[in-house]
């Protein structure tokens, strides 16, 4: 029996964690009040498909394994390419043409399934359904299930959470993609701190005058060049919104860049897929 209702009565958390604790397996719909629409498919074990109506580009499969230099841009393309006036999935002509692995597919589809579940969870209307199945065809049917790890959901709802409370926060200071920052003079020393040193107390208190940022803070850093916006620099770097947001934010509170009223610059284009 299908189970339907809307946002307003329950919230993508309250649905989400009453189909983990039951252990269902099947897929939900949920649309927002925009119309885009989210199928996430369950197995007993956690989550196995997230995808979006919406041609977000930092939730593409192609553009994702750009970013994590699994394909080059040139591969894409021409996998774009062959992909027109064709059905096949990109993910099996990636395979069929050698442009990358199975592993590099599944890597990538798990960060676009996380970024899908993460743009889920704050949306505050619209409707869903959850249609219970006996199993789930997922990931495209060009992966092998034997690379593919179900996602935990609690992990993920405790991860998300985490987000949805540093939101508001963030907004206030970036509330909108369309502003324009450019990196500031400093008096000290940049350090560029690797993520396991970001934990690593020691290494964070023996540099004295030194201002620590992270990699994917630095790659940011290297784009606040008074023209990109926001919204370019989340375009070409491919991170998800949230994520190049905090880091702006970061490089904020670090003093590091600043706002600026100069125009910003025309997007780059990239290629959409199917």
């Amino acid at each position: 029996m299908a189970l339907e209702g809307t946002l307003k009565d329950f919230s993508p958390f309250d649905i989400l964690e009453l189909i983990d604790f039951k252990r269902k397996t099947g897929l939900l719909f949920v649309t927002s009040s925009e119309g885009e629409t989210i199928p996430l498919g369950f197995e007993k074990k956690g989550l196995v498909l997230a995808q979006s109506s919406a041609k977000h580009l930092d939730m593409q499969i192609g553009n994702i394994l750009v970013r994590s230099q699994k394909l080059s841009e040139t591969d894409r393309d021409k996998a774009l390419a062959l992909q027109k006036g064709t059905l096949d999935r990109l993910g099996h002509i990636l395979l069929r043409e050698k442009f990358c692995t199975e592993e590099d597919i599944c890597a990538s589809l798990r960060i676009q399934m996380k970024r899908v579940f993460f743009t889920l969870l704050r949306w505050r209307e619209g409707g869903y359904i959850f249609e219970p199945q006996e199993s789930i065809d997922y990931f495209h049917e060009f992966v092998k299930p034997v690379f593919v790890q179900p996602l935990n959901v609690k992990a993920l709802m405790m991860e998300g959470a985490v987000m949805i409370d540093e939101w508001p926060m963030i907004e206030k200071v970036i509330p909108s993609l369309d502003l324009v920052f450019q990196r500031t003079p400093i008096s000290g020393t940049l350090q560029v701190i690797s993520e396991k040193d970001e934990f690593d107390f020691e290494s964070n208190t023996k540099n004295g005058e030194a201002t620590q940022i992270s990699t994917d803070e630095e790659v940011i850093y290297q784009l606040m060049d008074g023209q990109r916006s926001v919204a370019e620099i989340i375009e070409q770097t491919l991170y998800s919104e949230f994520f190049c947001c905090k880091a702006v934010f970061e490089l904020l509170k670090k003093g590091l860049i600043e706002k600026t009223t100069a125009a910003s610059a025309k997007p780059r284009k990239i290629p959409d897929e199917k």
